[in-house]
């Protein structure tokens, strides 16, 4: 069954405490962490939108190291500076509603913030809304936070340390921001939006990484209008560097403008995106071929920021075009998309052309509906112009596409053969932490099942992995699978592998980045 996320811990506590909040459901173990707290200090930040509690000595005891000799620990310091800091970008700068005032019941009348030993949780952080403080003001919702003490547990957190805390602080205060507006249920919404912020402010931190490659992996599965599970908004937090790239900042502030109208999450993400001049289905249309631009494939950062560091696409399928004509479909719920190569054979030139055909749904009333009916499409390529066919782009080839009409599908022509690189090791780079297998082609004089002699080496031929593997089938080739747990020690850098048996070999390179 599909997984929204393998990642080793959850981002955050906000889709279990709104169960717990409007659905009477309480995790025990949880509540107890996830808690108000009496503890041993607590420091009022300097611009007094912030109360910080936390122990010294104890379970949930911070670093007391003291680098200024101000009597307060850094880590303390460094909660109260970013803090401010989130508040100054989001609610100043990006002009996001909030008031710090909150319900009193740890005796300031700051936000509070507790830090606490997070380690037997599968938290980065959390955001505990709190029921309406006042009576007859259902419009005003408190809430408050807790933070890891140290962010220092590996591999629970694949960001550590000062940059674990900064990211975790944007994260979960745009939570707060999002209760104190509405207690509107938007789970995948939320989750987006506080995801985007880590991003939004901390580019160069790719925490975000470790999620979104669930979505490069399964386009088809995962609906950006799906709202069943929160997870899947730490992948889809994505789609929002694609509106930020293309419109700036606003439309994180409309939609939820929106959502406090209580509008269906669709409609309110269609609507702040009309307000920029734009609609969800276009929006989705174009976002969805920015998808196949990253990796090997990316064209610099024209498109996604840092997309040479982003996953490459999982194809629903690799095709030989080696007849007239081609007919590629598709069966999709709303708001996902299938992506399909096509090796073009040529007869002229001495290497093959590729088209990368994108068939995506955008079916906004079932979608608005909360309903998955799936939706057919039907795209053939021809090498010959047919009746009420069309020329695909620079390419002497033609395209029908008969497909329902809620999808726009797009086709990406490149000459010569793009992406198709089985002569040696791929995906090419390998990246720790995001891609799961490595797969070295097999020798030619072997089989499904042969156990294959495989050596890999550095540049200086300093032996890294020896052992059998047996030979399996990966899109068609012949390879030899290397899991991600075999693969956790190699640093950055190009290795030499070397793939025999009695009969054959095969020796190539690949790259490592992590």
């Amino acid at each position: 069954m599909f997984s929204y996320s393998n990642a080793s811990s959850h981002k955050c506590y906000y889709p279990e405490a709104l169960d717990n909040l409007h659905n009477g459901k309480i995790n025990k173990v949880m509540a107890e962490v996830i808690s108000r707290e009496v503890m041993q200090h607590i420091l009022v930040t300097e611009d007094k939108h912030f109360a910080i509690h936390y122990n010294v000595t104890g379970f949930n005891a911070v670093d007391t190291k003291d680098a200024n000799n101000n009597n307060i620990p850094d880590y303390i310091d460094s909660v109260a500076y970013y803090a401010e800091l989130a508040y100054q970008k989001e609610v100043v700068e990006l002009g996001f509603p909030f008031s710090e005032i909150d319900s009193m019941s740890s005796g300031t009348p700051m936000y509070d913030i507790f830090i606490k030993e997070l380690k037997n949780t599968p938290y980065y952080g959390a955001m505990q809304p709190e029921s309406s403080s006042f009576p007859n003001n259902s419009n005003f919702r408190t809430s408050f936070m807790v933070l890891e003490n140290d962010y220092a547990e590996v591999p629970k957190f694949r960001t550590t340390g000062i940059d674990g805390l900064k990211i975790t602080i944007f994260h979960e205060f745009h939570h707060a921001i999002q209760y104190y507006m509405t207690d509107n249920s938007a789970r995948v919404l939320a989750e987006m939006t506080s995801t985007f912020m880590e991003y939004r402010f901390f580019p160069e931190i790719l925490d975000y990484m470790q999620w979104v490659k669930n979505w490069f992996e399964s386009p088809m599965d995962m609906s950006l209008t799906n709202e069943e599970s929160a997870d899947a908004g730490y992948a889809m937090a994505i789609f929002f560097q694609y509106t930020h790239r293309k419109h700036g900042d606003g439309i994180q502030l409309a939609l939820w403008k929106e959502l406090t109208k209580n509008r269906n999450p669709v409609d309110a993400l269609n609507n702040a995106l009309i307000s920029k001049s734009s609609n969800l289905q276009d929006a989705f249309c174009e976002f969805s071929t920015w998808m196949y631009f990253t990796g090997d494939y990316s064209s610099s950062n024209d498109y996604f920021l840092h997309s040479t560091e982003l996953p490459e696409i999982t194809f629903t399928d690799d095709v030989k075009f080696d007849q007239n004509e081609l007919e590629i479909t598709a069966d999709l719920i709303p708001f996902t998309f299938s992506p399909t190569r096509v090796l073009v054979q040529s007869n002229e030139k001495s290497t093959n052309d590729t088209i990368i055909v994108i068939l995506t749904n955008t079916d906004l009333d079932n979608a608005r509906n909360g309903q998955s009916l799936r939706k057919k499409a039907t795209y053939t390529l021809s090498k010959n112009q047919l009746p009420s066919s069309q020329q695909l782009g620079k390419l002497s080839l033609y395209y029908i596409d008969v497909s329902d009409a809620v999808y726009c599908n797009s086709a990406l022509d490149f000459e010569g053969e793009r992406g198709l690189r089985y002569a040696d090791a791929y995906p090419n780079p390998y990246r720790l932490n995001i891609n799961e297998s490595l797969h070295i082609p097999a020798p030619e004089k072997s089989a499904v099942y042969d156990k294959i002699n495989l050596e890999i080496y550095t540049p200086d031929m300093k032996v890294v992995f020896t052992g059998l593997k047996k030979v399996a089938v990966h899109k068609g080739q012949l390879v030899l699978n290397l899991e991600e747990n075999e693969l956790s020690g190699f640093g950055d850098g190009v290795y030499i592998f070397k793939a025999y048996n009695d009969d054959d070999s095969k020796i190539g390179k690949f790259m490592v980045k992590k």
